[in-house]
């Protein structure tokens, strides 16, 4: 049923075809990515908002100066 899913066959159809009769039970079992698919969307949604996201790591540049004095970030 998952490769139905990674397919792109509709939830309400592998639930049919599963014999489920809440789609809840279907998408918790069956509808978890694998990691290819995470990083595809998050590419796609990085396309979406014209841009790649912003990172959460702050970056400082050093100089020479601030190295000899062990004033390293």
């Amino acid at each position: 049923m998952s490769l139905l899913l990674a397919l792109g066959v509709a939830p309400h159809i592998v639930r049919e075809i599963a014999g489920h009769s809440d789609i809840k039970v279907t998408m918790t079992v069956y509808a978890h990515g694998n990691l290819d698919q995470h990083a595809a969307a998050l590419a796609r949604l990085g396309a979406v908002v014209g841009s790649p996201l912003p990172s959460t790591v702050a970056v400082n540049e050093t100089t020479e100066e601030d190295q000899d004095r062990g004033n390293v970030g």
